[in-house]
């Protein structure tokens, strides 16, 4: 199992706990380790419903061996299911991710397969701002512009699903964007990419017609205010060129 890549090690390994599972073997606390530490160190976040099962009992065995894994993917699968599972929970954002730091120890598809089966069941609880700020500290993008065009993306998706929850996260995202984002990329004299991210928001909205522009800037505004912040130059402007469109 140590000469295989990761995909085909997560495959056996998973293949292994699922005979300890349903023929109720007893392993050492030693290979229980090493096997719960194989597989969290390989599995790629691909084919969830196979691993629930597994989740469950590493979580148990965990517990009752006192087995503790840095980093922990076990907890990290477990918030994903949760969060899959209780798409209508009324839970903190910050109660469920405070406690991962930022998952930096996920790369490559292994990220991407994480971020793609965990954001759009997260952005269903957010709140406010400040949701948006500990979601993007948790998933620490490497690509940052790409992320808030994903982002956004996604956002834009969950609106077409429930309209008045989409559209209260679109405005806090664009609170948080115009506020704390776009300042920071001017000051690194990165204003490309904030014209990058305008153009792509500007399509977005063109894609979304159903969404009132001329509502949509009477509610950021208010959005803006109501956070004791100034509305941004930079949103003016581009309130000015979505009345265009």
């Amino acid at each position: 199992m140590l000469e295989l890549n990761d995909e085909n090690a997560s495959r056996e390994v998973i293949k292994i706990i699922n005979r300890v599972i349903n023929e109720k073997l007893l392993l050492s606390d030693d290979a229980t380790r090493m096997l719960i530490e194989f597989f969290e160190k390989h599995y790629d976040f691909k084919d969830i419903n196979e691993v629930k099962d597994i989740v469950k009992w590493i979580k148990l065995i965990k517990r009752i061996r006192k087995i503790n894994t840095s980093p922990d993917v076990t907890s990290l699968l477990d918030l994903g299911i949760f969060l899959e599972e209780g798409k209508d929970a009324r839970t903190k954002i910050n109660d469920l991710i405070k406690s991962f730091g930022r998952i930096n120890f996920l790369t490559g598809d292994k990220y991407k397969n994480f971020l793609l089966w965990t954001l759009p069941n997260i952005l269903r609880l957010i709140e406010d701002v400040e949701d948006h700020k500990s979601i993007i500290y948790f998933y620490n993008p490497e690509d940052e512009l790409e992320f808030y065009k994903f982002y956004t993306n996604n956002i834009f998706k969950f609106y077409e699903e429930n309209k008045e929850a989409g559209y209260h996260v679109l405005l806090t995202f664009l609170v948080y964007f115009y506020f704390y984002i776009e300042p920071k990329y001017r000051l690194y004299g990165e204003e490309n990419k904030v014209e990058e991210f305008n153009d792509f928001l500007i399509l977005m909205f063109s894609e979304y017609k159903n969404i009132s522009i001329e509502k949509f800037n009477l509610d950021i505004i208010n959005e803006f205010e109501s956070s004791g912040l100034s509305v941004p130059i930079m949103w003016k402007n581009i309130y000015e060129k979505l009345l265009k469109r």
